[in-house]
């Protein structure tokens, strides 16, 4: 047994462990869970199947407003590159610039992040429009009376 060729797993473990705890800190904070188990949260979850209708239908793979803890797919984008990419995050949404594709976008139902949006994807959409490529968003977010401050 040698102490030195145990050393690289045991970082490799140790930086695993500190990259899961940090994941954790980040969304238990920003959901605002309580003692008892109950949680906060911005986003409503989306079933299993819609996903594969997405997939299976339209070619959708991505997911725009995910995290680690709730992604379906593989690949996408999520709030805090920080801490998530190590799980697999391209970054943040509003960073993200494709040219063609289909994206599945679920956001916190939260005013100012649906109307970002909405202006990030009109740029884009315009954006491959005058390109001549095929950009696709299938956006998920709650009915509205046309005001997202409130009724």
């Amino acid at each position: 047994f040698s102490p030195a060729a145990a050393t690289p797993h045991r970082s490799r473990h140790r930086e695993e462990t500190l990259a899961a705890l940090s994941l954790a800190l980040r969304y238990e904070a920003l959901a605002g869970g309580a003692r008892d188990g109950s949680g906060g949260g911005f986003q409503g979850a989306l079933h299993g199947a819609l996903f594969d209708v997405l997939r299976d239908t339209l070619g959708c793979t991505f997911e725009c407003f995910a995290s680690p803890l709730n992604c379906h797919f593989g690949t996408y984008c999520s709030a805090f590159a920080d801490v998530d990419s190590s799980f697999g995050s391209l970054g943040n949404f509003f960073d993200f610039s494709p040219d063609a594709g289909c994206f599945e976008a679920n956001p916190p139902f939260v005013p100012v992040v649906v109307e970002g949006m909405a202006r990030h994807m009109d740029r884009l959409l315009q954006r491959s429009q005058k390109a001549g490529t095929a950009l696709c968003f299938v956006v998920v977010i709650p009915a509205s009376t046309g005001n997202l401050s409130g009724p």
